[in-house]
């Protein structure tokens, strides 16, 4: 008669345990996360490499989706000068003309080493603002050190390989053989939506993912960042296999707490960056969650604001430059450096694909264009299609980071021209009020203001799931 009862106690407080966990499962426990693995292509076609991606010991991770983006080696060194030419010194400003670089840099693009500036130009003095550059030096430079100043800026390529990965918790292949990027990822430039997994899959603590790729494309190197989306479920380390199991099924197939209620409006989060177009500077910033409510993350998107992409032509430093025969039209070739604007010179310039035909005559050598026409034929590369760069965000409430390694932003968060949907996190990230997410950012190439978002909404006076008194 007594163990009727006692039986029906038991299966209570089992259900009310069961509800408590898989609604702070939906909540304090969830954090959004990406699993990337990292593989440096050399541009060899069926060179093989592999990577393995290390699931915690405190946390089930959830994949959701699957994704990539390709970290490409633009820099190559330009020797344009030719040895022995019987000019053993320049002046760099009107010394050199753009009919001394070779075709294949003006048409792909070419730039002012960042190590290399005060070759070029004067040194800054009096209240000079951080970034700014003086005018061009007027002190002679060897041949051999102008031949290291410059460099030839590859243009984005997309690359394709052959990738394939393993399960290790269950020993068992994803994919029956190994498969075509195109086929499985889309394109390498981020522009396709991340793809979503026909089902969510569950990777137990201490497990790994193995993944191998099979190169395709030749002559080109690089970073590939192969990214798992999803989220981590906090389990901590002594949590057994079963139960972390049983909590990964739960929050799996539980629907998230009603966080939003009447009382939520529509709220970015916003960091900015000031990039200065050094490789390897690193950049921090804070978003502060205000004591209003707690913010809740939906999506995630970035931007960079550019001074502007047009080279136009100083009319007074290119007088040397004109048609004798009509005034009215240039040289391109006979244009010198000290024309061109000095910041274009340092993000890097090129032929715009679409003036080529005008731009160039027969035989690849520049052409004699208008004077208005010399303004448009050239464009800057540093344009907001084309920055890269590595980030983390990292979650103080939580004590989270959001990524297992800084992760390439094409990777991370799509193309950055903004055609392609926002990133969308497979499950809201809840911030609790008074808490701080930083989140830090690697140059690679480009320059200007960058903007990360983080999108969702805010509860006000909200004292719900995630909010701190």
């Amino acid at each position: 008669m007594l163990a009727t009862p006692r039986r029906g106690v038991h299966r209570m407080q089992a259900g009310a345990h069961h509800r408590a966990t898989t609604s702070e499962s939906g909540s304090g426990l969830l954090v959004p996360f990406d699993a990337a693995a990292r593989f440096s292509l050399t541009g060899q076609p069926g060179r093989l490499v592999q990577d393995v991606i290390n699931i915690s010991p405190d946390a089930i991770f959830v994949a959701t989706g699957i994704g990539y983006g390709f970290e490409q080696d633009r820099m190559r060194p330009l020797s344009f000068l030719p040895a022995g030419s019987g000019n053993p010194t320049r002046v760099p400003g009107t010394g050199i003309k753009l009919s001394d670089f070779p075709l294949a840099a003006l048409v792909e693009g070419f730039r002012i080493h960042p190590e290399f500036e005060n070759v070029v130009f004067q040194p800054q003095v009096g209240n000079s603002v951080a970034g700014d550059i003086g005018d061009f030096s007027t002190q002679p430079v060897s041949e051999d050190l102008l031949n290291r100043t410059f460099q030839l800026v590859r243009s984005l390529r997309d690359i394709t390989f052959l990738f394939s990965m393993v399960d290790s918790s269950s020993g068992r292949e994803l994919m029956d053989q190994p498969e075509f990027s195109l086929a499985g990822l889309g394109r390498s430039d981020g522009e396709r939506p991340f793809r979503r997994l026909a089902n969510p899959l569950t990777f137990l603590p201490r497990s790994t993912v193995r993944m191998q790729v099979i190169e395709q494309t030749a002559d080109v190197t690089g970073t590939l960042f192969i990214v798992l989306y999803g989220y981590k479920i906090l389990v901590g380390s002594a949590c057994s296999e079963p139960s972390a199991g049983w909590l990964a099924e739960s929050a799996v197939r539980g629907s998230l707490l009603d966080l939003a209620g009447e009382r939520a409006i529509p709220f970015d989060s916003v960091a900015k960056f000031d990039l200065t177009g050094q490789p390897g500077n690193v950049h921090e910033d804070e978003i502060s969650i205000t004591t209003e409510g707690a913010f809740v993350v939906t999506a995630l998107g970035y931007g960079l604001a550019v001074e502007s992409e047009d080279v136009l032509i100083a009319r007074d430093r290119a007088t040397a430059a004109l048609d004798p025969g009509d005034n009215t039209r240039i040289q391109l070739g006979q244009i010198t450096l000290n024309a061109l604007p000095p910041t274009s010179l340092l993000d890097g310039i090129r032929i715009r694909p679409a003036y080529l035909r005008a731009a160039l005559q027969a035989g690849g050598t520049l052409a004699t264009v208008p004077l208005d026409v010399a303004d448009a034929v050239f464009e800057r590369l540093n344009r907001s299609d084309d920055v890269s760069f590595r980030y983390t965000i990292y979650d103080g409430g939580s004590g989270q980071a959001w990524q297992n390694v800084p992760l390439f932003n094409v990777a991370g968060l799509g193309i950055a021209n903004g055609s392609r949907p926002f990133k969308q996190l497979p499950r809201p990230a809840v911030l609790a009020r008074r808490s701080v997410v930083n989140i830090v950012v690697e140059e690679t190439f480009g320059k200007g203001v960058l903007y990360v978002a983080l999108q969702g909404y805010k509860r006000i006076g909200a004292q719900g799931a995630g909010s701190q008194q």
